[in-house]
This record gives structure tokens, C-alpha cells and sequence, in this order.
């Protein structure tokens, strides 16, 4: 019950400000005025990027994370028009998560201005407008984490996604292991040492084997 208060509780608080911008900002049409793109990108240290930028721009946004982002992964481009003129767009977190998977906006509200979307244009000294979010999945977290964000202050419905999996902690096997075979026979000795895929070392053993009771024999 309490949850469900706290989400409705959120809701809340989104929803009269939509209905105040309805009352007191003129609408844009939907199929008219300059486009707009949005993304998401994702760094390895566990934070996400949320960006916008004018659709004429999106090139340019590009390159700028290939610059300055270069181990990023991008997400998907989704495409809009802002509901109000010289409005704003916003995250709306009011999902829950899955199960040991937390997400938690560093800037609240997660929003982007039109005004500073606007005054992103490619050029050396233009950064473009951020939004960031910090998620972490804890060891016993579910291993996927598939989160849908709805978009605020666009005309058409948007929805983005934040699509996470849980890494593992437990180091690569090695493809190849060295193998030291010892084998003693009253004052002889013999040692072999040998190399092979992991995945075959049951067989090296027995070759070792082989050969040091051949060898023995003679």
C-alpha cells in the first residue's frame, strides 16, 4: 500500500504541472515547427546520459560522444516536438524498478530545456544539455533490467527504455593451462611439462601418463 501511495504520489506531482503548462503556454503543432531528437548513453562506470538536441543536430551529437564519451554505448534515437512553445521535456520515474535494481536521477526533475537544446550546434565550443541517471543492480538483482521512461512534454506519446544487464564477477577462464606432470619410479625420476586448452586438460594427463610409462618400460 505504501508503494502504491508513493506512486501516486509521483504521478501527482507530474500531472498538475502538465495541466498548468496546458493553461498557460500555447501548444506547438505536432506537424509543423522543427523536429527534435533524444537519446540515452551509456558510460561503464554505472551512469546514463540522457541528451536532446535539435533533429538537424543529431550528426553532430554523435560525433561530440565519439569525442568526448569514446567507450559510451548509445541507445536508440527517438525523434519529437515539444508539446508547449519554448517548453521543456522530462524523465518521468514513476516505475518501479525490477526487483534489486535501483535507478536514481542525480538532477530532479530530469529535464531539458528547449532554450538550451536549441543552442546546441555542433560547433567546438557547443556542449549540448545533459541529464544523468545512476543505476546499479545488486548481486542478487534480477540479471536483466528492461525500464521504461515516459517522455513529459512532447506532443506525440514518447517512451524510452533503459536496458541493463548484470555482469559477472567471475574472472574468464583461461583458454590454455601449463601442466607439470612428476613421476618417480624408485630412483628415477621423470618430469613433463606440457600446455593445453583448458577444456582438454584430462587428455593431457593421460598423454603424460602415457608417455612417462613408456619411457619407464624402455
Amino acid at each position: 500500500n505504501e508503494e502504491k501511495e508513493k506512486e501516486s504520489l509521483q504521478q501527482s506531482e507530474v500531472e498538475p504541472e502538465e495541466e498548468y503548462m496546458d493553461q498557460h503556454y500555447t501548444q506547438e503543432d505536432s506537424g509543423s515547427g522543427e523536429g527534435y531528437a533524444c537519446l540515452m548513453f551509456y558510460e561503464k562506470n554505472s551512469f546514463i546520459y540522457f541528451t536532446a538536441v535539435p533533429a538537424k543536430m543529431v550528426i553532430a551529437l554523435l560525433e561530440y560522444i565519439k569525442d568526448h564519451h569514446r567507450f559510451a554505448e548509445v541507445g536508440p534515437i527517438h525523434y519529437f516536438h515539444f508539446k508547449w512553445f519554448n517548453g521543456f521535456i522530462e524523465l518521468n520515474f514513476n516505475e518501479k524498478p525490477p526487483a534489486g535494481w535501483t535507478l536514481i536521477p542525480l538532477i530532479k526533475s530530469c529535464r531539458l530545456y528547449q532554450e538550451d537544446i536549441d543552442s546546441f550546434d555542433g560547433t567546438d565550443e557547443s556542449i549540448p544539455p545533459y541529464c544523468f541517471i545512476s543505476f546499479q543492480g545488486s548481486p542478487d538483482a534480477v540479471p536483466t533490467l528492461h525500464y521504461s521512461v515516459p517522455l513529459v512534454g512532447v506532443a506525440d506519446p514518447v517512451t524510452l527504455f533503459i536496458h541493463r544487464t548484470m555482469k559477472s564477477t567471475a574472472p574468464p577462464a583461461a583458454p590454455y593451462t601449463g601442466l607439470v606432470y612428476h613421476e618417480k619410479k624408485e630412483e628415477e625420476h621423470l618430469i613433463i611439462f606440457t600446455a593445453a586448452k583448458y577444456k582438454d586438460i584430462s587428455n593431457a594427463v593421460n598423454v603424460s601418463y602415457n608417455i612417462c610409462n613408456q619411457e619407464f618400460n624402455d
